[in-house]
């Protein structure tokens, strides 16, 4: 879907320590983690073609894309240094 590799995981760890705490399959809290997925592959598949193609996701920097996924004060940075220790890149 044309998204850094690392964003997807790095959510799923942060906002349900990697699905170990999730619900439904829903490990990314999506939809404040009231949506209910029918498998984990699914919601990886749904919620990445969400961000990479849903308008209030489209053409924003990563950042932007984060902040939309949920604008909590603090949350972009700590997506961006989780993700910058599984790859520096």
């Amino acid at each position: 879907h044309g998204i850094d590799w690392r964003l997807l995981p790095t959510i799923a760890l942060v906002e349900t320590g990697g699905g170990r705490y999730s619900r439904n399959n829903n490990i990314f809290g999506w939809g404040n983690g009231r949506l209910r997925f029918p498998s984990v592959q699914s919601s990886i598949d749904i919620v990445a073609r969400s961000m990479a193609s849903m308008s209030c996701y489209r053409g924003k920097t990563l950042e932007g894309v984060l902040w939309t996924y949920n604008p909590v004060r603090g949350y972009t940075e700590k997506i961006l240094n989780a993700m910058r220790n599984l790859d520096p890149d």
